[in-house]
């Protein structure tokens, strides 16, 4: 009998904070084939004015110093101690990074010791994303009803997942 054959898990990257030289790398990973339906794209200036603000943080994830991913984190700014994970995208998709990018961020949100929750919202079809984030320990929290407007004007639903500390 053959044993089965193992993929190699990929090799863990690093995390730094994102710079404005990163806009052009982040734009073509936000338009990649797929993501701006699930995570959306912006213009260069509303990437800089992100960027610029106190409660917002633009991470890249990298390997060998090569760019693989960024995410989009927001603080609340009412003293909860609670991040959102607005956006994460990783290109190219489907070889592992993106759990291994999910898990360093996340250690990485949680090395403040004032932060205590970890929250997003998707698409309830990113069955990718969602095995990713549960496969991190996100748990179902909810259904955000009618929460994403479309630029067509439609409505769509949105699971909201959560990440404690404590998890």
């Amino acid at each position: 009998m053959n044993a089965p054959v193992k993929t190699p898990r990929p090799e863990a990257g690093t995390l730094r904070s994102a710079t404005p030289d990163d806009i052009a790398f982040i734009m073509r990973t936000e338009r990649s084939p797929g993501y701006p339906e699930l995570v959306g794209t912006y213009d260069k200036q509303t990437h800089l004015r992100l960027m610029a603000m106190p409660l917002v943080r633009y991470v890249v994830y990298e390997l060998d110093r090569a760019p693989l991913g960024f995410a989009e984190l927001r603080r609340d700014g009412d003293g909860m101690g609670n991040v959102q994970l607005h956006r994460l995208a990783v290109a190219p998709a489907g070889r592992g990074h993106g759990a291994l990018f999910l898990s360093a961020l996340c250690a990485d949100v949680f090395s403040d010791p004032e932060i205590g929750r970890i929250w997003l919202d998707l698409l309830p079809d990113n069955l990718r994303a969602r095995r990713v984030y549960e496969k991190t320990g996100f748990r179902i929290e909810g259904t955000m009803r009618s929460a994403l407007r479309l630029p067509d004007g439609t409505r769509r639903d949105l699971l909201l997942m959560g990440l404690l500390r404590t998890d």
